[in-house]
């Protein structure tokens, strides 16, 4: 399945809403959903994150350091 080769890569992604306090979902370059937890707001911005579990159609993923 290519999501899961996308697992364990930086990606960046435009978060587009806040689905609950703290967790913001959009869309990485490949159009695939992901989601992360941040205490900064995320919405309108794109962010790099690290691609860590795929689940029910979405990435969830970690903030790139």
């Amino acid at each position: 399945m290519y999501v899961k080769s996308c697992l364990g890569k930086v990606y960046p992604v435009l978060f587009e809403r806040e689905t609950e306090p703290g967790v913001y979902e959009g869309h990485m370059t490949n159009y695939i959903k992901a989601t992360v937890k941040s205490d900064e707001d995320l919405c309108h911005k794109i962010v790099d994150v690290k691609a860590v579990e795929y689940e029910n159609g979405t990435v969830n993923s970690d903030l790139s350091t």
